[in-house]
């Protein structure tokens, strides 16, 4: 074995790395533990439907963001234009007169 050519036989090394990333994240319990499943199935070749889109997801992450915030964005411009030109009528309410309690109250006279 020449000096460029490394060992194959690397895998302890690589799933320590992996490790290692996933422990530098400093990443909640749960993900943590969702992220280390994910890789385990993927190391297995135990690959579903749920984990190609999950994959899909991490990977279409930004583009997925950035279309949201394009769209909240379209949805807040046509609602401030649709109150401007259609306002909602305002309802203001009648006063209700003023309702004192009414109790029989005895006086210092009454026996």
């Amino acid at each position: 074995m020449n000096e460029n050519t490394q060992p194959t036989t690397s895998q302890p090394s690589e799933q320590g790395s992996w490790e290692e990333c996933v422990d530098k994240l400093h990443l909640d319990e749960s993900t943590e533990s969702r992220v280390r499943q994910l890789i385990t199935q993927l190391e297995k070749g135990e690959v579903d439907e749920s984990t190609v889109e999950i994959l899909s997801h991490a990977v279409n992450h930004d583009e997925e963001l950035k279309n949201a915030e394009t769209e909240g964005y379209l949805r807040g411009r046509n609602e401030k234009i649709e109150q401007a030109t259609h306002p909602m009528p305002i309802e203001e309410h009648a006063p209700e007169p003023a309702t004192f309690p009414r109790y029989n109250r005895r006086s210092v006279w009454d026996r």
